[in-house]
């Protein structure tokens, strides 16, 4: 909960052009003010008008993207960034956390930087360093089956999620099944898997 006195401080600093020449250690202080009082919007905002960015920007845009489950947000940009990005997360030592692991395989698949054996490789070591994947986590790598055509493994991960580790389907999984099918030409399966597998209606995303 934000204190009086910050809730004052961040009000005073909206009115304020961050355009201005300000210097890095104040642009810094406010994108880690910010990202710590949970408004990962206006962080944001801040640290994109920081010209030179140092580790101490970077270390509070990331860590506020951390706190809030929303690392994948960080990535909406080129695979250089990406590529900056992952080097934070593994000078950190913290390329095992549930939340980075999903955010990298969804921005990795999607940027056409993992292939099929790399991003079932990183799911593996990831289950490997004890850290257990959660529903997001299936999610993200059952989008990276789909977008890369992986019908068996998608498949195999889907029969995975629930029977070894305890994770009912929801709509997302589905999706990302139909999807992956769709994607294959495999109409039939698509069809069936709407129809005979879902436990409940299926929504738009389906």
């Amino acid at each position: 909960m934000e204190s009086r006195c910050s809730k004052l401080l961040i009000k005073k600093l909206n009115s304020i052009d961050i355009k201005n020449q300000w210097s890095l250690v104040v642009l810094n202080a406010l994108t880690d003010m910010y990202a710590k009082c949970g408004d990962i919007v206006k962080a944001r905002r801040v640290f994109d008008s920081i010209a030179c960015k140092d580790n101490i920007s970077w270390n509070s845009m990331l860590t506020g993207y951390i706190r809030q489950g929303l690392l994948a947000g960080a990535f909406f940009c080129s695979l250089k960034i990406a590529a900056q990005i992952h080097g934070w997360v593994l000078r950190r030592g913290i390329e095992w956390n549930t939340s980075v692991v999903n955010a990298m395989i969804v921005v990795y698949s999607n940027l056409g930087k993992l292939d099929g054996a790399k991003a079932l490789l990183y799911f593996e070591q990831m289950v490997r360093s004890g850290t257990s994947p959660d529903s997001i986590t299936f999610v993200a790598i059952l989008s990276a089956c789909a977008h890369l055509g992986l019908v068996n493994n998608g498949e195999r991960l889907f029969w995975l999620m629930r029977k070894k580790y305890g994770i009912d389907p929801r709509m997302e999984h589905y999706a990302c099944m139909v999807n992956l099918y769709g994607s294959a030409g495999l109409i039939d399966e698509a069809f069936n898997m709407i129809v005979e597998r879902m436990e409940f209606e299926a929504g738009p995303t389906v």
